[in-house]
C-alpha cells in the first residue's frame, strides 16, 4: 500500500513539473506582423510621415541562453531595409517585457559592408516597436520609426516609454 502511494506521488510530481515547463517555457514563435508607424528625424516634428513596418521571422528564447530573432524587419520608406540582408537580432537587454537589440543590415554586393545600423526596441508580442536607424555614412539620416502612434508627439512618447526614460 505504501509503495503504491509513493509511486502515485512521484507520478503526480512529474506530471505537474512537465505541465509547468510546458506552460511557462517560451517556445519558439513565428512572427508575421505588418503595422502602420510614424517615421521621423530626431527633434524635427515636420519630418514625421506615416509608413509601414513588416516583421517576418522566428523569435527563439532558448533555456539559459540569449533570446534572438531570425528573420527580416523592413520599413516601407527605407529601401535598404527591404533589399539588404538583416543580421540576427540578439536581445541585449530585457526590462518590463520590452526587448532591446542591435539592428544591422548588410550589403549583399562587393564590398560587403554595413548598409544600415541601429537599435530596435520591441515588446514580447512585437505589437510595439521602436527603431533608431542610422546610416554609416551620413549622420543626418538618423531616423526613428515607432508603431502605435498617429502623430509625432505620440511617437516620441511611445519611444521614450520603450527606452525606459
Amino acid at each position: 500500500m505504501r509503495l503504491t502511494q509513493l509511486r502515485l506521488f512521484i507520478i503526480i510530481v512529474v506530471l505537474v513539473g512537465v505541465g509547468l515547463v510546458a506552460w511557462l517555457y517560451p517556445f519558439p514563435k513565428n512572427i508575421h506582423i505588418e503595422q502602420k508607424a510614424i517615421q521621423y528625424t530626431q527633434d524635427d516634428p515636420a519630418s514625421a510621415v506615416t509608413t509601414k513596418i513588416k516583421v517576418e521571422g522566428r523569435m527563439v528564447r532558448p533555456l539559459f541562453r540569449q533570446a534572438s530573432f531570425e528573420g527580416h524587419v523592413s520599413v516601407d520608406n527605407f529601401d535598404l531595409t527591404q533589399k539588404d540582408y538583416m543580421s540576427t537580432i540578439y536581445v541585449l537587454e530585457r526590462k518590463n517585457h520590452i526587448n532591446k537589440g542591435s539592428l544591422t543590415y548588410n550589403r549583399m554586393e562587393t564590398p560587403f559592408d554595413y548598409s544600415l545600423i541601429g537599435l530596435i526596441y520591441f515588446s514580447d508580442d512585437w505589437r510595439e516597436i521602436s527603431m533608431f536607424l542610422g546610416s554609416t555614412g551620413d549622420e543626418r539620416t538618423q531616423t526613428h520609426v515607432v508603431t502605435g502612434a498617429s502623430n509625432y508627439e505620440k511617437a516620441v512618447e511611445i519611444q521614450e516609454k520603450m527606452r525606459g526614460k
